[in-house]
């Protein structure tokens, strides 16, 4: 369900805000600057900050101009500078992708090429880029691939308080390749026929309150999420890459209405490694358009891979199209699945809830993995995939209807917490404070098993 209730901040409260921070940079200088005029291009300029409706870009942000160069001005402008804040008052403003090509730094509506450059609106609902016409959006990519030394790396840039539509166009609305120290805070991203974020050689950056809503791919894809972090996004060229996509944090990110799926984390393509240490906490991903095959997917490539505090709901599919998704595929070495969540509805959805891999030498982690389905998962609520040797250590999962495990079961538990091991007869004095009923323990010097049951302890030999 969409949530109708994101604040929109106010214009006028931004408007002042910025001139008290001209006001005292002025004041630091000995030039006065009157709060109630608009500072001029080079005064704005000067403090980092570049105004797209400012005289020297004009864009106009009235939803039927073409601002395309008046924003690419503003940017390449604040980029030669050294850096700053590319600013977008309220306003819709119109961008155009170039004519379809294979994936370059500078090959969309908007490229930021230059470090330090952040685009900043007035808030996700009140400033809004939007496409005319199929391309990428966005790009805020390096030059290529340089795993050694990453100066071909874009870095130090984001986007803040803005909305970014597809207009129903294809081709991505943010283009991150060869990218590093990267944020996107208080963003909002709708109707986009296609993947709306996507990586490749992606380093050390951070996703705040991201929404996306209304973004789909063609239907039965697997490689159309709204977020792909993935490691390389072509087969050579621009695009590829032979390293990983790492260190990557979304945090209370919400995924609505999607069609071929919320999130996707894997290798990409033509790169035999995985994407690594990417957390992802207080997630919501729900939809009643589904039209792909899982709603979050890990591939067996990735390893420490963490997902904290998600939902997951599959209510309904997409007019026409009615085959079962997996909730979640997890398949990821040494990661986790924690506090998680999910459901449907009264439509026959979900194959599985989750489609369990453990990959040699690690240990597949679920905790507190639950079902709520009104629907019982075709497959049931946990199904093993073949295991490739790995162990598994499951806490706490289960599901309200329907078979709880399914497919080839596992033979290999990590073990579990150790009993208690005394030498001697078992007493609530050997433990710090006093246990539950239910409490077992073991004498190793009369090799016992203990228990505990009403208040009392009692014993059996062990042989």
């Amino acid at each position: 369900m969409t949530d109708q209730n994101d604040a929109m901040p106010s214009h006028g409260a931004t408007i002042r805000r910025r001139a008290l921070i001209a006001g005292a940079a002025a004041g630091m200088t000995g030039t006065a600057i009157a709060a109630s005029a608009a500072p001029a291009s080079a005064a704005t300029s000067s403090l980092g900050w570049y105004n797209v409706t400012d005289s020297s870009y004009n864009a106009k942000g009235d939803g039927t101009t073409d601002d395309t160069q008046a924003i690419q001005d503003a940017i390449t402008a604040c980029g030669k500078s050294g850096g700053g804040i590319v600013y977008l008052p309220t306003g819709n403003y119109l961008v155009t992708p170039p004519a379809a090509t294979a994936p370059t730094q500078t090959g969309a509506a908007l490229s930021v090429v230059y470090d330090n450059v952040t685009l900043m609106g007035d808030g996700r609902h009140a400033t809004m880029l939007i496409k005319n016409g199929n391309g990428v959006l966005l790009s805020m990519s390096g030059t290529g691939s340089d795993p050694t030394a990453g100066s071909t790396h874009l870095r130090f840039c984001g986007i803040r308080d803005i909305g970014m539509s597809g207009h129903g166009h294809t081709g991505l609305l943010l283009q991150l390749y060869y990218a590093g120290d990267f944020l996107c805070e208080n963003v909002y991203m709708v109707n986009n026929d296609d993947c709306c974020i996507d990586s490749a050689e992606f380093w050390d950056s951070r996703f705040y309150n991201l929404v996306v809503e209304s973004c789909t791919g063609t239907a039965g894809s697997t490689i159309q999420p709204n977020v792909f972090l993935r490691n390389s996004a072509a087969s050579s060229g621009y695009g590829y890459s032979s390293d990983s996509t790492n260190h990557i944090y979304l945090l209370s990110c919400r995924f609505e209405s999607f069609g071929t799926g919320a999130l996707a984390i894997g290798a990409g393509v033509n790169n035999a490694n995985g994407a690594y240490m990417i957390n992802v906490t207080d997630m919501k991903a729900e939809s009643f358009l589904l039209q792909g095959p899982y709603v979050i997917n890990v591939d067996n490539a990735c390893a420490e891979i963490f997902l904290n505090h998600v939902f997951v709901y599959a209510g309904a599919f997409a007019s026409g199209y009615s085959t079962r998704a997996n909730g979640i595929n997890w398949a990821a070495r040494r990661s986790s699945l924690t506090d998680v969540m999910i459901g449907n509805g009264s439509v026959d959805t979900l194959s599985c809830g989750v489609n369990l891999t453990s990959q040699s030498e690690s240990v597949a982690v679920l905790n507190n993995v639950i079902g709520n389905y009104t629907t019982a998962p075709a497959t049931g609520h946990i199904y093993f995939y073949t295991s490739t040797g790995g162990t598994y250590d499951l806490n706490s999962c289960y599901a309200n209807i329907g078979a709880q495990y399914a497919g080839t079961m596992p033979t290999i538990y990590q073990p579990g917490t150790p009993l208690l091991q005394y030498a001697g007869a078992v007493t609530d004095a050997v433990f710090a404070h006093t246990p539950p009923n239910g409490t077992m323990a073991i004498d190793t010097t009369g090799k016992k098993l203990y228990v505990r049951l009403g208040g009392a302890w009692l014993s059996t030999p062990l042989s």
